[in-house]
């Protein structure tokens, strides 16, 4: 399958373009390497403000006041179920030697 990149206006192979679960094709409009410079030009203009985030995000990890995302996603966590199969099966199968 050939797709049209929307920035380069190159044709490419489905491959070369990334996954995008919203679209109809699944593919991302913007090929790889159309991409990869968007977000490279995107790092250089915003560098101070994402670095600064970044450190942040750091000191607070370290002093323990996690953002509400993680405590949202520790909450989230479900614990491992027990297990309900045969008794003479796998995890519980003598080993046979």
């Amino acid at each position: 399958m050939l797709k049209h990149c929307t920035r380069c206006g190159f044709t490419k192979p489905a491959y070369e373009f990334g996954f995008d679960r919203q679209s109809s094709d699944r593919l991302t409009s913007y090929c790889l390497v159309c991409k990869s410079t968007l977000n490279r030009e995107y790092y250089q203009r915003n560098k101070e403000r994402l670095n600064e985030r970044d450190k942040a995000r750091y000191q607070a990890s370290k002093t323990g006041q996690h953002s509400k995302g993680s405590a949202d996603h520790e909450r989230k966590q479900k614990p491992a179920k027990p297990w309900t199969g045969p008794l003479n099966s796998w995890p519980f199968a003598a080993s046979e030697k």
